[in-house]
This record gives structure tokens, C-alpha cells and sequence, in this order.
């Protein structure tokens, strides 16, 4: 939980396997701070790597002192590693960015610069061309259908974003590969949450594969998306102005 009133954003970083990306991330983050009004914490969550990711990890908690390493002693997936560093995030923000270098340091300031100034700042990529046209094609079809099942009009879904510490630290959200899509979509439709949306450019990844195609993790955003629409549509209608009472405690 928060325990610095002075802390501006703690950043959440999901490793797995990232031995040889983890480092250039961390570099990244440390250089675009300068855009952030307020300090800030990275927080690295090494998600049972089988590769020299913690190694790598510890030697960057040794050379920079806003750095803290976590351990998972089994991998919990990429929204279970996250929410193990928010569980530990102690500023007023928090902020998720992947392990895989893909966000260069003029992407990272725009999204810095921006920490405030809506409830959630959340990004999108201006830049889809540098991925296959497979994964563009996968990505504008979940963005038009998440749009038109929750009448949003969000140019991403799956960017990194900004969020109130405390907000996502009573956030009740799965393990899966939707969870930020799940996370904005119940802030912004049931929480009437204000946002703003930044324009990001991506790198594809140096070195290692994407797992965003495995056969488990497109069930996990199917069946993530599915749990969605029934508590947005159905469970949301039944709840008593009690119920709705203790969500001021306790978000969902």
C-alpha cells in the first residue's frame, strides 16, 4: 500500500525470460523520468524466469537505487505479475511497462509528462505498421469489438496506463492476457473514471518471441471478456445503493 506522501509514480515492470531486454527498459524509464513532476519507483517482478532475468535484475537494483526487485516462485502470467508489483507500489501512481523494451524514451515521456492530469492516462500505438499484419489485424478487430460491446470510443485497449495507486490496488481483476482491457473498461464504465488517451510509438522486440498468440492466452481474453459483459450489463443492475456504498472502499 502507499506509504509516501511525496512519491509521484511507481512502475511496474513484468518480466519473463527478458534477460537480454530488461535492462534497455529499465535505461528507458530512467531517462524519460525527467518529464515526471514528482519521484518515482520501478519495481521489477521477475515472473519465475527460466532464463538470467533475475540475475540481470538484481544487478540493476545494485546500480539504481529507485529500482526493487520481486521474486515469483511460480509464474502467475503477465496480469498476475503486475499485480504483485502493484500490491507493492507505494506512490501515488502506477504505471505497468513490459519488460521487452518496447517503449522508446519519447514514448515514455509523453505518457510521463501526462501522469495527473486525468484519472487514468492511458496510451495507444500510433505505429502498428512496425507489427505483422497479423498482429494488426488480431489488434483493430479486439479495439472495434470492445468498442462496440461497451460504447467506448477507445483507440486502444491494450496500451499501458496510468492509474491511481489505491484504484488498482482494490481492482479484483484476472490473471489473463485482457486484464488491461478488463481494468479500463469496468473504471470507465462503472466507475464513470476520466481519461486521456496519448499517441505512443512502440519498438518490436530485439530479441525473444511475443506471447500474445498462445492458444492459452487467447482463451484467457475470451473468457476474460465474457466475465466483463455479464458484470457490466447484468451484475451492475442488480446492485443495492449499499452495495454501491462499499465500491467507494472497495472498487469492484
Amino acid at each position: 500500500m502507499i506509504n509516501s506522501t511525496d512519491g509521484l509514480l511507481s512502475i511496474v515492470v513484468p518480466a519473463y525470460n527478458e534477460e537480454k531486454n530488461l535492462e534497455p527498459t529499465i535505461v528507458n524509464l530512467t531517462k524519460a523520468s525527467h518529464k515526471l513532476k514528482g519521484s518515482y519507483e520501478i519495481i521489477v517482478v521477475d515472473d519465475n524466469s527460466t532464463d538470467q532475468t533475475e540475475s540481470v535484475a538484481r544487478r540493476l537494483e545494485q546500480k539504481y537505487p529507485s529500482v526493487r526487485l520481486i521474486k515469483n516462485t511460480v509464474n502467475l502470467g503477465f496480469g498476475g505479475a503486475y499485480k504483485r508489483g502493484v500490491e507493492n507500489a507505494r506512490l501515488s501512481y502506477v504505471l505497468m511497462v513490459p519488460g521487452d523494451d518496447a517503449y522508446p524514451i519519447s514514448s515514455l515521456e509523453r505518457i510521463f509528462e501526462k501522469v495527473g492530469s486525468a484519472d487514468i492516462v492511458m496510451s495507444y500505438t500510433s505505429n502498428l505498421q512496425v507489427r505483422s499484419f497479423g498482429r494488426r489485424l488480431i489488434s483493430k478487430g479486439f479495439v472495434h469489438i470492445m468498442n462496440l460491446l461497451f460504447g467506448l470510443r477507445l483507440k486502444y485497449y491494450n496500451g499501458v496506463s496510468v492509474l491511481p495507486t489505491t484504484t488498482a490496488q482494490n481492482i479484483k481483476f484476472s490473471s489473463g492476457f485482457s486484464y488491461a482491457a478488463e481494468n479500463l473498461v469496468r473504471l470507465i464504465k462503472l466507475r464513470g473514471f476520466t481519461y486521456e488517451q496519448v499517441p505512443c510509438e512502440i519498438t518490436e522486440r530485439k530479441d525473444g518471441k511475443s506471447s500474445a498468440l498462445r492458444l492459452k492466452n487467447i482463451w484467457s481474453v475470451f473468457s476474460g471478456v465474457s466475465k466483463l459483459l455479464v458484470d457490466v450489463y447484468c451484475l451492475s443492475r442488480f446492485k443495492t445503493k449499499p452495495d454501491m456504498a462499499k465500491e467507494d472502499q472497495k472498487v469492484f
